[in-house]
């Protein structure tokens, strides 16, 4: 595999690089027809005047911070390379375009490419996942642990890719050899959605987990884990296998770094008047998910077979089983659900405004004015930087855009309690690994309360659990590929 750096790239040389990905994405299959349909001017002029608050408001918060940065300190202390970075992130994120997620991600996974670590590429059961080792020379000669670790990537069931968080996988092998640890890292590249909606991403990473234990040949002892949406999916996956009878060999320990724990209108998502299940119907793309109960029958997974019945007993899932819809069966009803949602659509007064991008002109206004008013509170005393902190403000996560964006993995809102969408309503933790579980959570992000309850609730249940809170640190900080960052995320290692 050629890199696309082989060495450290430039300041420079990694804007010239993000930019060119931004600018080359894609529009996802079905979304250029989905615009074409809009023959409202209206919505065309409020769309393009969303853009124009939007790229104004972006724009306006780089060029201040900059020149402010030269003589006032960011309030929780970060240097001005992570401050841009999540500023460039949050804007990214509040887009709401997939495309434009994945592009970015992908420019942050070449960004580290030059690492000099061994990646090989194997199949993994449904997917596809990486190898990721030291060169011979680096690993210890006798060591005092050989271990595996199963990582799972974030990116909102919908973006990244097994590669992009390489630099951190180096920093994290290197650092267990200089304990004396052998590690090699199986990094997961599970199926994404909208393409590949849920159930889809759980019954592939349960299939890797298989795959490691009964055919890959490797005998060491295994960790799993991931960040962000990976944490959900190692969850999920683990108590399927468990609930089926097909967890034979339990992972050693868990690393459940930002996991996203709850995305029910319980949690941090949901709270307020915007709850999540208000952004989840069926007006997604034309392959995407029935809310019927069939998901990605191209692919043989479905709903039915891993979702429990009303029923199930307090333990665990009690699994269902039910036929698959045949493809040409699941094309046809959708086409006919697809065909009456944009009926019912034409007698709304711009109904794919938000949906398919940017939000109102007023809604973004009303977001520079607050998001004035907490800069300024920020700057002007501790406690009101410690405020601000603790609601998420600094971090890059834009709770409305995720929310929004939650309608491309699940389009059934009456599934947003399950254990395997919302692993904080397990009700047995027992039997998804050996030795407990490491969870760690920034402590300046937005779904830092969701996590912290998380982890107390597993402590209560008699689970060994290590909690780590990094102060001041946003969403998944430790693989951010900042040095800095590496370092205060040792804790794992």
């Amino acid at each position: 595999m050629s890199s696309v750096f082989t060495k450290r790239p430039t300041p420079w040389q990694a804007i010239r690089h993000i930019a060119v990905k931004l600018h080359s994405a894609q529009p996802l299959e079905g979304q250029a027809t989905r615009w074409r349909s809009l023959s409202d001017v209206y919505s065309s002029l409020v769309q393009s005047a969303a853009i124009a608050l939007h790229i104004a408001q972006r724009t306006a918060r780089l060029v201040y911070v900059a020149m402010l940065r030269t003589v006032v300190q960011h309030p929780l202390g970060w240097p001005l390379n992570q401050e841009i970075l999540c500023m460039l992130m949050f804007g990214i994120l509040q887009s709401r375009q997939v495309p434009t997620w994945r592009s970015f991600f992908s420019a942050v996974g070449d960004l580290q490419d030059w690492m000099p670590v061994v990646r090989q590429q194997v199949t993994t059961g449904t997917c596809t996942s990486w190898w990721i080792k030291l060169p011979p020379e680096a690993v210890p000669k006798e060591p005092k642990a050989t271990v595996n670790w199963v990582f799972i990537h974030g990116g909102a069931f919908v973006a990244g890719h097994a590669l992009m968080y390489i630099g951190s996988y180096a920093y994290w092998l290197h650092k267990l050899a200089q304990q004396g640890i052998a590690c090699s890292i199986l990094s997961v590249e599970y199926p994404l959605a909208p393409e590949h909606p849920f159930p889809a991403a759980v019954e592939a990473t349960a299939g890797v987990i298989q795959w490691l234990v009964q055919q890959s040949g490797e005998t060491v002892p295994y960790i799993i884990g991931g960040d962000s949406a990976g944490g959900n999916l190692t969850l999920a996956a683990l108590s399927l296998l468990r609930d089926q009878g097909r967890l034979t060999q339990p992972p050693l320990a868990l690393t459940l770094l930002s996991p996203v724990i709850d995305m029910s209108d319980n949690g941090v998502f949901g709270r307020g008047k915007d709850k999540v299940s208000s952004h989840i119907d069926a007006n997604g793309y034309p392959m995407g998910s029935l809310s019927n109960g069939s998901y990605s029958a191209a692919n043989g997974v479905s709903v039915a077979g891993v979702v429990p019945t009303a029923g199930a007993a307090n333990g665990g899932l009690s699994v269902r089983s039910r036929s698959r819809s045949r493809l040409e069966d699941v094309v046809q009803q959708h086409e006919q659900q697809y065909t009456k949602q944009r009926k019912a659509h034409k007698h709304q007064k711009h109904p794919d405004i938000v949906a398919a991008g940017f939000s109102s002109p007023y809604e973004l206004l009303k977001g520079l004015v607050t998001d004035a008013w907490q800069w300024i509170w920020a700057h002007v005393s501790k406690a009101g930087a410690a405020a601000v902190a603790a609601r998420g403000y600094f971090d890059y996560l834009p709770k409305s855009s995720i929310s929004d964006d939650l309608h491309h993995y699940l389009q059934d809102p009456s599934l947003l309690t399950q254990p395997l969408l919302s692993p904080t309503y397990l009700t047995d933790f027992a039997g998804l690994s050996q030795q407990g579980m490491l969870v760690v959570a920034g402590g300046a992000e937005l779904m830092r309360p969701d996590i912290a309850a998380f982890a107390a609730r597993v402590s209560a249940a008699g689970v060994p659990v290590q909690y780590h809170e990094e102060p001041n640190q946003p969403h998944s900080y430790m693989v951010l590929g900042m040095p800095h960052l590496l370092r205060k995320g040792s804790v794992m290692v």
